[in-house]
């Protein structure tokens, strides 16, 4: 729920402030215990980063069951960099035009994973079942490039369960 960078700054946070606390108190209280100096910065930043995830659970389930009620529920095909980023933009827009159902990935070693939440639901000779199975309208075609056979066979499936493929272009054309 929290980048890297945000749990780096709130543990640099905490270690800087315990540390001032803990020389200052040592210094002027000879009786203060130095266990509690330890243990204390271990149960604030724990303190900190269960508030901040209580926050974002709660304030992101609302936000997020007013929009997805309009939205249009995708599968998005590859759980690669572009996958991923298709996930972290449809969760971070204000108001995403997509709900994601899940991933498709023809690695089958990432079966059972998860993308930003989101299970890999199998490879793309399951795509087909997968739409019919979660009610997707959509496929989101989210490669780095995709061979025109496999853009051909994407579209073939989802015409034949009468779902719309949108493909994600290649980074080098949104530049």
């Amino acid at each position: 729920v929290a980048s890297f960078a945000e749990v780096t700054g709130l543990g640099l946070l905490v270690l800087a402030v315990s540390s001032v606390l803990g020389v200052t108190f040592m210094a002027f209280v000879p009786s203060f215990p130095r266990a509690l100096a330890l243990v204390m910065p271990a149960f604030a930043l724990v303190g900190m980063a269960a508030g901040r995830l209580a926050f974002r659970v709660m304030f992101g389930a609302s936000r997020r069951s007013a929009i997805e009620q309009d939205a249009t529920p995708v599968i998005v095909y590859g759980a690669g960099e572009a996958g991923t980023e298709v996930a972290r933009l449809v969760a971070s827009a204000p108001e995403s035009r997509y709900r994601i159902l899940g991933f498709i990935d023809d690695d089958r070693h990432k079966r059972f994973r998860r993308v930003h939440g989101h299970r890999i639901l199998g490879t793309g000779a399951d795509l087909k079942d997968a739409i019919v199975d979660t009610g997707a309208e959509q496929v989101v075609l989210a490669m780095g490039s995709p061979s025109p056979t496999l853009i051909q066979r994407i579209s073939d499936d989802c015409t034949a369960v009468g779902a719309k493929l949108v493909v994600v272009p290649p980074v080098r054309e949104r530049i």
